[in-house]
């Protein structure tokens, strides 16, 4: 249908017994540099075989809580005065 200098179209029609039976209207376009990086680039990351199991980043987790929570009533029951 068209080429212009970064775009073409074209017009795709099927037709079974004298009837379309699919329509597309389809656009390409050129390959350009661009200036905008709509990504990042992907960091270093273990491969799936090293990373922990879900068990493990289950019990690592609540583990932190629990440190958590003691040192707050730890914290909590210490009464602070000036002097």
């Amino acid at each position: 249908m068209r080429d212009g200098a970064s775009f073409s179209t074209r017009l795709v029609r099927a037709v079974q017994k004298g009837v379309y039976i699919y329509v597309a209207l389809i656009s390409f376009h050129k390959h350009e540099p661009s200036p905008i990086v709509h990504q990042f680039t992907m960091p270093d990351v273990p491969p799936p075989e090293q990373l922990l199991l879900y068990e493990e980043l289950i019990r690592q987790a609540l583990a932190c809580v629990c440190h958590f929570i003691v040192f707050h009533l730890v914290i909590d029951s210490i009464s602070f005065s000036p002097f």
